[in-house]
């Protein structure tokens, strides 16, 4: 992973630090795109499950599936 996206990750993690379970451990996942045979790699973090992200499910996910919203820049 590239060090600019180490850094913004740990930025994104800095938001929500306070929402995170005080024992955070960073993911990272690399899997190979079977068609074009190219490589991605992701990191993530979870959250604690708090209602004060409900605002977001609502936004991300529609009859349990997820999606990209329309008005995703805002």
């Amino acid at each position: 992973m590239r060090k600019q996206h180490i850094a913004y990750f740990y930025h994104v993690h800095s938001l929500f630090k306070e929402f995170c379970a005080p024992d955070f451990i960073p993911k990272l996942k690399i899997w190979t795109d079977k068609h074009s045979k190219t490589k991605y790699q992701s990191s993530s973090f979870s959250t604690l499950s708090l209602p004060c992200f409900n605002v977001f499910r609502k936004l991300f996910y529609f009859k349990g599936k997820k999606i990209i919203p329309k008005n995703i820049d805002e």
